[in-house]
């Protein structure tokens, strides 16, 4: 599963991916609202 890969990983790395998720994201928000 997604979660026990995220718990393998240290929180660094997770907190990291979870951020450039977040980035991502709102990317595709702004290009949408466009």
């Amino acid at each position: 599963m997604v979660l026990s890969w995220f718990l393998d990983i240290p929180a660094g790395a997770s907190i990291t991916l979870v951020g450039l998720g977040i980035f991502l994201l709102s990317l595709l928000l702004n290009l949408d609202q466009n």
